[in-house]
Parts: structure tokens; sequence; C-alpha cells
């Protein structure tokens, strides 16, 4: 099965959670800036990790703008964030971000990471002190554990990765690749 593993990271958490699956896999990551988007046609598994923002995950823009073309591939999405995970953020990560596509072959996972404001850039650094305002800026008891986390961690770095998270990720793309194998002519 050829698989391709990208990632798009702003302070390093989702590229340390696809270092860590590469290794599992056997596939070097490739951040999303080296990737042509006219070389996922040609792969059976697309593998795309990007962080969390405003419930958006950072770069899968690309991938739906494609997705109508990639008729037979197969997409494992990891976002990862810095809220703890939980059933609802779960839910409302995949109705922001998978709405209208095709979910029978995407398989979504979410990683909690952390966030370090120092290794923040540009466009990204303004957009989150923009989000830490407007937090700032509401009662504290109308905020959600979120995004009380989030305003902790604006004040300090916080670090949350463990590689325990990638088990049911892992259980998976073994599943498909295991899937391949049984179909294959060539065993």
């Amino acid at each position: 099965m050829k698989t391709i593993l990208w990632y798009t990271s702003w302070t390093g958490h989702t590229e340390l959670y696809a270092d860590w699956l590469g290794k599992e896999i056997r596939k070097a990551p490739v951040h999303a800036n080296n990737v042509d988007l006219s070389t996922l046609m040609v792969h059976d598994l697309i593998i795309y990790g990007g962080p969390v923002h405003s419930d958006k995950i950072s770069g899968f823009e690309r991938i739906r703008k494609v997705f109508p073309y990639l008729e037979k591939q197969r997409l494992v999405v990891f976002a990862v964030g810095t809220v703890p995970d939980s059933e609802e953020n779960t839910s409302r990560l995949k109705a922001k971000n998978l709405a209208g596509l095709d979910q029978e072959r995407i398989a979504f996972f979410y990683l909690r990471g952390g966030f370090d404001p120092e290794r923040l850039s540009g466009l990204h650094k303004l957009s989150v002190n923009f989000f830490k305002f407007r937090l700032l800026r509401r009662d504290i008891t109308s905020l959600t554990e979120g995004e009380r986390s989030l305003l902790a961690a604006y004040s300090q770095a916080t670090n949350y990765t463990d590689k325990e998270y990638l088990k049911p990720m892992l259980e998976h793309i073994k599943g498909l690749y295991a899937e391949q194998r049984a179909i294959s002519p060539f065993r």
C-alpha cells in the first residue's frame, strides 16, 4: 500500500507525533509545504496531521479541495490540540472539518499536544493573541474547560504529547495494511 504521511505544525507537537508515527509505519513524514497535492493521487493511503485552532485543523482545507478527485484513496486525519480528549471535542472537530466529505474513507483521531507561545511566528502569533484577547473579555464562568486550558497555556508552555495517544490510530492503519494484503492478488 503506497502511503504518504504529511503534516502541518506550528509549535512542534504535530511534528513530534508525525515523527513517532513515521517510525512506527516506516514512512518519513513530510511537511505540508513540501507536498505537491498532485502527488496525493498516486497514494493509496494518505495520512495527514495538523494543529487545531478555533476548531479547524490547520492545512486541512488543502485536502478538502482535492478530496473529490481522490476516488479510491483512504484518508487518516489526526488533529493535535491542547484541550483534553473528549467525545464532545472529537464530535465537534469532525463536524467542523469533515462535513460534506465521504466519511466512509476517512478515519479521524484527536491527539492531545500542547502549546508553546514562544514558538509561534507571524500570522499564527497574531491569530492566537486575538483569540486570547477574545477569551479574556468573556466572563471566566462562561468559558469551557478547553478554553480555560488554552488561557492557562498562553501564559506558560504546555506539552501533553504521549506516544500512547497514537495506539488507536496505529491499530487502524495496521488494519488497513492487513485489509490491502488480503485483497491483493500478489500475496
